[in-house]
């Protein structure tokens, strides 16, 4: 629904790059992360010239086509129905915790690419096989409808129907992965998922991590509109036909172990900081645990910020305290308080 593709939080180098740095990280939790290499972003606008069209038109209506492919779940919810893609990895099947990542939005002419979901999704499997052997934290990948072998139209993306879908879907896929525990995590459009799950009921989420979200859907897309000189569309319209976590904030069950952390560079050109700011603040003020954590971007838009947003959900699913998580994603705001302090002392 949103004119431009916030795209794809980290591309298949990036996310190879994330992996084999995830292990020396880990393995000293409050050493800051070291990439192996900077993490290029595939975000860019879509072209205007070319549409999304449904994807799987057949198995999101039948149970049984979808459901005749391996790693795919048959969801039903108010708005209609949906075959919805995933994989988990292998490692960690005992435990009944899981971090479960939303992907950022794709760009249409990157999905007519010879190969792009195929070659993606191997890499991805390859990045989060990497991440639960080296944190003992099993990783689960749901793709959003038009995505990844999911039915549905990216294009209308950011619509309640969407986040109905991903939540029946986290049900679905919950239910026969028997977990019980969820740790969310999501980059972009990915996160505005994220934080729409926490405003729908759920009391099975005990971390969230939101990275480079775009948070204020109708406030983002109006400037949007504005910008670009696409047709108006008044904000109280755009609040029918998208689904804003932001307005919806009191429906976030009072779960007083839940932890919220929201990752962001303030240099970001897609997703402004200042909007995800002011979601943490809402929702701390709400009585839950929340944090805005100022992080490094990567790519030319300081947009991905998914190398640190998965190993902090890998931190938060094993117990690790805000203290750790942040100085884990943000080594250099720990360094800045640190100065700070000796200056005062002076």
């Amino acid at each position: 629904m949103v004119g431009a593709s916030l795209g794809l939080g980290a591309s298949l180098v990036a996310f190879a790059a994330m992996a084999l740095s995830f292990g020396a990280a880990h393995a000293q939790q409050t050493r800051p992360l070291a990439l192996a290499a900077p993490l290029p972003s595939l975000a860019k606008p879509a072209s205007p010239a070319i549409e999304h069209t449904a994807q799987l038109t057949a198995e999101g209506s039948s149970k049984q086509l979808c459901e005749s492919v391996a790693d795919r779940v048959f969801v039903r919810h108010d708005l209609g129905t949906a075959c919805i893609s995933y994989f988990a990895t292998s490692g960690a099947t005992q435990s009944r915790a899981a971090v479960v990542y939303f992907e950022g939005d794709v760009p249409a002419a990157d999905l007519l690419k010879p190969n792009f979901t195929k070659n993606y999704l191997t890499t991805l499997r390859t990045a989060f096989k990497t991440f639960a052997d080296r944190s003992g934290v099993r990783f689960v990948f749901i793709a959003r409808p038009g995505l990844f072998g999911s039915s549905g139209n990216h294009a209308a993306r950011r619509s309640s129907a969407e986040m109905l879908t991903m939540n029946a879907a986290l049900d679905a896929v919950k239910a026969r992965l028997k977990l019980t525990d969820i740790v969310l995590a999501g980059q972009s459009g990915g996160s505005t998922v994220a934080a729409a799950l926490l405003t729908l009921g759920r009391r099975d989420i005990t971390c969230t991590v939101l990275g480079s979200g775009l948070l204020s859907v109708v406030e983002i897309e109006h400037a949007h509109r504005v910008r670009e000189k696409l047709p108006a569309i008044r904000p109280a319209v755009l609040q029918v036909l998208l689904y804003d976590p932001t307005d919806r904030l009191d429906w976030i069950e009072p779960i007083q172990s839940h932890r919220i952390f929201v990752l962001g560079d303030p240099a970001d050109k897609r997703t402004p900081f200042t909007q995800q700011r002011r979601f943490a603040e809402r929702v701390q003020a709400l009585g839950h645990r929340a944090t805005a954590i100022e992080v490094k971007g990567q790519g030319e838009l300081m947009h991905s910020v998914a190398h640190h947003t998965l190993p902090a959900a890998a931190l938060c699913a094993r117990g690790a305290d805000d203290a750790t998580i942040r100085q884990a994603v943000a080594p250099q705001q720990r360094a800045v308080a640190r100065t700070v302090t000796a200056r005062a002392g002076r």
